[in-house]
């Protein structure tokens, strides 16, 4: 299961997303990579504002374990 959070600088959840085990929720892009399309809107449809956001990833693998990371991103239009 993969988990994707990202969270305004003030600690706002702003958009969420989870893909189970054996659900399609991606773009395989090779090398072992998947592309998770976002379109920079919040959960309600509307564009986020400037500024800087933080991006928590949680992977729970089938075989067991949790792996954690933690990204920022600026958005600038």
């Amino acid at each position: 299961d993969v988990e994707i959070r990202i969270y305004s600088e003030t600690g706002g959840l702003v958009w969420k997303k989870s893909i189970s085990a054996g659900q399609y929720g991606g773009i395989p892009s090779g090398n072992d990579i998947t592309i998770i399309p976002w379109d920079i809107r919040n959960d309600y449809g509307r564009f986020l504002a400037n500024g800087m956001y933080v991006i928590k990833i949680q992977v729970k693998p089938i075989t067991g374990g949790v792996y954690l990371r933690k990204q920022y991103i600026g958005i600038i239009k």
